[in-house]
């Protein structure tokens, strides 16, 4: 069952500051900020609507309620109530048919599916909403003997400070704000989406880490995200979509060429799915689902070639399903995370070969993300409000990594010349030096 985020009990706009995916929100004032500190004030009765289903996160808000409590039970058409949700996706950068934000219930009402975070001054335990965005992308583990831990976070400019012997560099720069980052050892390059501007489309963006050379991929009015590396760094998968579209597609990637011989996925095999991580053979594709309108999320696998889809989890749990799946770099195990409720998610390890499950144990944190050691021995999980642990396959034990960033949305490994920690927000991406050496890279 989703908390109550706001301050109060009822569903009317409360004071305080509401984190909603990647904005700020005022339900007082109305006032939307994204993370390049980009500022909207929403009319009264459109926030009204996101402070109600922000009351509300997580749940299916129906039209009776969302009449009581925007408009104090006056009759209102079905129009009407269409057209708050159409300036609250614009406002937002959503995508109807793909969302992100704000998904549409047929027959039954809205539902707010970002992650809800209500800043405060003691944190209290709980004040998260926790739910994985569905375009979020997870990073492949390095295949070099050194590397670095990454992870990707929200600035907060009410946070605590990086640790003092922490300095920082920049790895990305761009105006604007930075999504689904994904990392390629091959081409030691980072993938993610771009969008300049609140009311700009996402485009797929490629920055070298070692020159910091950046490559546009994508034009046109459409979003696109969702892309992860092929294994070998050769291609990518990513999600393109527009106000009556949501496709997926799969193409070849040359530094030079940028993107090419561009594939569609099967639309119909993959409707109401969303691009998750391949497996560590590159024949095939792990998505969730977007549509689970009578129980929780699942996994499913799709194959390349065969064009086939196959379910891997089908939970019957309360909680919101499973929402990331990423294979080990040798292919033998898979990593699944379980949201049980908006504080707890589950770590379930699946050998793949017998399909039995090798580990399933309570995260000490609410997780969004994980990734792999390379040696496929461990792995690293990172939560949004700011928790860290390494969990071993042999000892089946998490070992906290003492490490607190608030607003953490990937985690990520990343091959170095030398010991470091790199860490890529929304906005830009950046690398903290001089870490300590339980962080990197024995401590991942």
């Amino acid at each position: 069952m989703a908390i109550d985020v706001l301050k109060g009990n009822s569903g009317k706009t409360a004071s305080g500051s509401v984190q909603i995916g990647e904005f700020n929100f005022e339900p007082v004032t109305g006032l939307l900020v994204d993370t390049d500190n980009v500022t909207e004030r929403l009319e009264p009765q459109t926030a009204a609507f996101l402070s109600v289903l922000a009351n509300r996160a997580g749940q299916i808000v129906s039209r009776d309620v969302l009449l009581s409590e925007v408009w104090d039970d006056r009759p209102v058409s079905d129009d009407a109530i269409r057209v708050v949700v159409k300036k609250l996706r614009v406002a937002l950068g959503d995508d109807a048919r793909n969302p992100s934000y704000i998904k549409t219930v047929p027959l039954r009402g809205y539902q707010l599916i970002a992650r809800v975070f209500l800043p405060s001054a003691n944190h209290d335990e709980g004040a998260a909403v926790f739910r994985v965005r569905p375009m979020w992308a997870m990073a492949a583990a390095a295949a070099v003997a050194m590397t670095a831990f990454a992870i990707m976070f929200v600035p907060d400019s009410v946070g605590p400070e990086p640790p003092s012997n922490i300095m920082i560099d920049n790895l990305t720069n761009l105006k604007g704000s930075e999504l689904n980052t994904d990392y390629s050892p091959n081409q030691d390059t980072l993938v993610y989406s771009h969008r300049g501007s609140s009311e700009g489309f996402l485009k797929l963006m490629t920055t070298h880490v070692k020159t910091g050379k950046t490559q546009r991929l994508t034009w046109g009015e459409a979003n696109y995200a969702n892309a992860v590396w092929t294994p070998d760094g050769s291609g990518l998968a990513f999600t393109r979509w527009t106000e009556k579209t949501s496709e997926h597609f799969w193409a070849q990637y040359n530094i030079d060429k940028g993107l090419y011989a561009v594939q569609q996925l099967n639309g119909t095999v993959l409707a109401g799915k969303s691009i998750l991580s391949w497996s560590a053979s590159g024949q095939a594709i792990y998505v969730k689902d977007t549509d689970a309108l009578s129980g929780p999320s699942g996994i499913s696998r799709y194959e390349i070639s065969a064009e086939t889809l196959s379910t891997v989890t089908a939970p019957s749990v309360a909680g919101g399903g499973d929402f990331y799946a990423r294979e080990s770099p040798d292919g033998d195990l898979l990593a699944i995370l379980r949201a049980r409720s908006t504080s707890q998610t589950e770590l379930l390890i699946m050998d793949l070969d017998s399909g039995a499950l090798v580990s399933n144990r309570m995260v000490p944190f609410a997780a969004n993300r994980l990734v792999w050691r390379e040696t496929s021995d461990a792995l690293v999980l990172s939560g949004f409000q700011g928790g860290f642990s390494r969990f071993d396959i042999a000892t089946d034990e998490f070992v906290n990594l003492g490490l607190m960033l608030p607003h953490t949305n990937d985690v990520l490994f990343i091959a170095v010349m030398a010991a470091c920690l790199r860490v890529s927000t929304t906005a830009t991406t950046w690398m903290w030096r001089n870490a300590p050496i339980h962080f990197c890279p024995q401590g991942c």
